[in-house]
This record gives structure tokens, C-alpha cells and sequence, in this order.
């Protein structure tokens, strides 16, 4: 037997060391998953479409079970599954759920998950029925390891657009030839209302698209003669659309005129023939035709032969109050 005192204080000992321990000791667990996540993902679909969420967990440590309560819009969405990732051997998924309200509650069992990082664990199957924005939301959600059970530190719901993608309208092909405007509108409609960005790839700088009416306009270069295939979008900000056309920009030909070598003036006899070549040369290497124009009005007999492709002129003239006549080879000096 100890004597009175010192048993007293061994007593006072193991007390102070009890609440030592339960001090040093019992946040270890807290610390332990004091980061956990559980997170639904968040997604964009289009109406009267089927679609998965994935559900995840993080920095898990030895986690045996899970579960949870899923909040959903009832007039919106349809659940039709919930299945376990097939990675995970052995665990067993088990689900309530109630479409009318808007309810479910599943629970992942029989797993042993230590992650740092983000790990797929289940997928929830719904099925989308009118547009518009709405939040999936997680509740009581629970974690279970080999020795006790506690709330997920962070929770994060899930976010989904229902929504219709934009419809963008045919455009024919183009022609313009370079140097000359080429304007046309772009067209589009969405279901939603939502406002409309419409862009271009696949043409040189220069263009002028409207980003909210569509409207195009275009005057290219010389040096953009060339035959395009013009890609035309339209963005929602959530989905797009595309139509391709095909620009065909042609050169521009500039013509220039033909240019006649000098004659000189020429001087005839009556009764005699006047003959010479008429030359020219044109610039954009056309074919030239020759013609004259209406000689001087007098009192003549005339024999006139010009031949309009090679040039050749001859005339024979018989006048009968002029002895001479003189012709004058620019055509531009009868008119």
C-alpha cells in the first residue's frame, strides 16, 4: 500500500494524462479530413436529351461509405440511374428516388478510397426537358471510414444549361471582283433569345462582320483575287454553329484603249486608186477591229474598200467639183 498522498497523486497524474491525450490525440482525426470535397459536375445539353454527371470525391482517407441526398428540379429533370464507377470492384450502390419531387438519395458502400486528388466514384443519369439554368444540390452529404461517420467539409453542387443551340441559315456562293464591295447578311436564330456573336475564319484581313447583327461587308484587294472557303459561326456562348461558303474574288480587268500609228495625210486624183495599211496595236492584247467613219459630203462617185481586221484601205473616188481630195487618217476629225 501507497501511503494517502502519494496515491492522490498518482490519480492527479493519470487524470492530467488522460486530458493530455484526449488533447493531443483526438484532433488527429479531425485533421486527418478536414479537406474532404464531395462535387457533382456541371455540365450544358440541349432539351429532351439524356446526359450523365460525374460524382467525385477529394482528399479522402480510407473512406468506406458515402452517401447523400440529391436535390433536383423536378419540372426540369428526369433521374433515370445512378451507377457506381465500374473501377471501383466490389462496392455496391443503392438509390431511392422520387421524380415527382424532385428527390433522391444514394449511397456508395463496400469501397476503400484514399485519394489526394479528385477520384470519379459514381455517375447520375438525367434526362434534360426544358431550358433554362438550374442548380443540382447536395445534402447531408455523409462520409464513413473503419471508426467513425462525419459531414463532407465541402460540398460543391452542380450547375446545368438547358439549351437550344443556335441555327444558322445557309449562304450561296459568292462572286466579287476585286476592288468592288461585296456585302450580304449573316442570319441566325436561337430558341433561347440569347444574344448572338457571329465571326468569320478562312479570308484575308479586310472584312468588316458585324459581331451581333451578322451583317458582312467586304471590298478586297487586287492582290486577294482567289477563290475562298469562308466558315461562318454563330455562338450562344454556349453552343455553335457553322455554314461554309465559298468567295470567289476575281481580278479586275482595267481596258485600255487600242492605240493607231500615225498615217499622215494622204492626197488622191480623181479616177486614181488611194490604198495604205491602217495599224494598231492593243495593250491588253485584244483582237482590233478597223472601221472608218462618214467622209466629207460632196458630189462623188465612190469605190471604198477598208477591211476591218487587217487594216487595209483602198478607195477610188470620181469627183466632179473638186479635183483633189485629201483624207485625214484620225477618225476623231469628222465628227
Amino acid at each position: 500500500m501507497f501511503p494517502m498522498g502519494v496515491e492522490k497523486d498518482k490519480k492527479r497524474y493519470f487524470l492530467l494524462l488522460c486530458i493530455v491525450l484526449l488533447i493531443v490525440v483526438l484532433p488527429v482525426p479531425a485533421s486527418a479530413y478536414s479537406n474532404e470535397s464531395v462535387s457533382l459536375g456541371s455540365t450544358v445539353v440541349n432539351p429532351a436529351t439524356s446526359f450523365s454527371l460525374p460524382l467525385f470525391v477529394d482528399n479522402i482517407s480510407n473512406m468506406r461509405s458515402l452517401s447523400m441526398d440529391i436535390i433536383f428540379d423536378e419540372s426540369s429533370f428526369l433521374i433515370d440511374d445512378v451507377v457506381a464507377n465500374e473501377t471501383l470492384s466490389g462496392s455496391q450502390l443503392t438509390y431511392y428516388l422520387n421524380n415527382s419531387t424532385g428527390f433522391a438519395n444514394m449511397t456508395l458502400d463496400s469501397v476503400d478510397i484514399t485519394a489526394e486528388e479528385q477520384t470519379h466514384i459514381a455517375d447520375v443519369l438525367f434526362r434534360a426537358n426544358t431550358s433554362g439554368v438550374y442548380n443540382i444540390v447536395l445534402r447531408n452529404v455523409s462520409i464513413e471510414n473503419d471508426t467513425m461517420s462525419y459531414p463532407a467539409k465541402f460540398v460543391f453542387n452542380s450547375s446545368v444549361r438547358v439549351n437550344y443551340p443556335p441555327v444558322i441559315d445557309y449562304i450561296d456562293d459568292k462572286n466579287v471582283t476585286s476592288e468592288s464591295e461585296l456585302s450580304f447578311p449573316v442570319s441566325a436564330n436561337d430558341a433561347d433569345d440569347t444574344v448572338l456573336n457571329y465571326t468569320v475564319e478562312g479570308l484575308p484581313a479586310g472584312y468588316d462582320l458585324n459581331p451581333t447583327t451578322g451583317s458582312f461587308i467586304w471590298t478586297p484587294k487586287k492582290e486577294d483575287s482567289n477563290v475562298y472557303d469562308a466558315n461562318f459561326s454563330v455562338s450562344d456562348g454556349f453552343a455553335v454553329a457553322f455554314t461554309h461558303t465559298s468567295i470567289t474574288v476575281n481580278e479586275a480587268i482595267v481596258d485600255q484603249p487600242p492605240e493607231l500609228a500615225s498615217i499622215g495625210n494622204k492626197a488622191v486624183v480623181e479616177d486614181d486608186l488611194l490604198s495604205f495599211t491602217v495599224s494598231a496595236t492593243d495593250p491588253d492584247g485584244d483582237t482590233i477591229t478597223y472601221s472608218s467613219i462618214a467622209l466629207p459630203l460632196v458630189p462623188v462617185v465612190v469605190l471604198l474598200i477598208f477591211g476591218s481586221s487587217s487594216g487595209d484601205f483602198s478607195w477610188i473616188i470620181q469627183l466632179t467639183l473638186v479635183p483633189v481630195v485629201v483624207i485625214l487618217a484620225d477618225p476623231w476629225f469628222w465628227r
